[in-house]
């Protein structure tokens, strides 16, 4: 993944794919998810967003389209790496959850005792 501009926090789209940014100023390091449904079963692929400019972590993906799910996964010790929506998402699509869809991390033992940052919902699309 190469480095985005972080001013721009969410997702910004660009002809030849997308600019992500978010803030995550405790975080130890954040992964961008990119959810796609494959044969009836949700398929997620991580990137680590491995630029950092002081609380912001970035990186711009080739390939992005409008319309794609995606989110993030953010880690420190008061997250386990839970699938987080993006609170800058323009739009997001009916009936996703990826707390419901997807398999906790192994090492998070009580997903009810967390509290997360935004609405688990749905996963904003670019």
């Amino acid at each position: 993944m190469k480095p985005a501009d972080p001013r721009y926090l969410g997702a910004t789209l660009t002809e030849q794919g997308a600019n992500f940014a978010i803030w995550a100023a405790a975080a130890d390091a954040v992964e961008l998810c990119l959810f796609n449904e494959v044969n009836g079963h949700l398929l997620e692929t991580r990137f680590a967003l491995s630029h950092r400019d002081g609380p912001i972590f970035h990186g711009y993906l080739a390939g992005v389209k409008k319309g794609q799910r995606y989110g993030y996964r953010i880690y420190g010790p008061w997250n386990p790496g839970l699938p987080l929506t993006d609170g800058f998402g323009v739009e997001v699509p009916d009936g996703f959850d990826p707390l419901e869809d997807l398999e906790p991390p192994e090492d998070c033992e009580e997903l009810e005792e967390l509290e997360l940052l935004d609405a688990p919902g749905s996963a904003p699309g670019a």
